[in-house]
């Protein structure tokens, strides 16, 4: 729902029919790179904390008590904003 309203907002700053020099405003550049960094920085984070459950739960001999353990953590981490 955040993005949805940061689009909105980006949508009225920039008029369809808008003229001058490209980007009308200054602050709209980063608003547009976070829209590509974003996705790839978390897809990073993601694959880190893939490969480090994987490495020190999921590949344990004991794996299935050990993920009654790390998944409130992770519950709780994720929900937290």
């Amino acid at each position: 729902m955040k993005l949805m309203t940061v689009h909105v907002c980006v949508a009225l700053l920039l008029p369809p029919g808008s003229t001058g020099s490209f980007p009308p405003y200054k602050g709209v550049v980063p608003i547009i790179c976070s829209w590509f960094f974003s996705p790839i920085l978390t897809a990073a984070a993601a694959a880190i904390i893939f490969f480090i459950t994987r490495t020190l739960v999921l590949r344990k001999a004991n794996s299935f008590k050990l993920a009654f353990w790390v998944l409130p953590p992770f519950a709780f981490i994720a929900s937290c904003e």
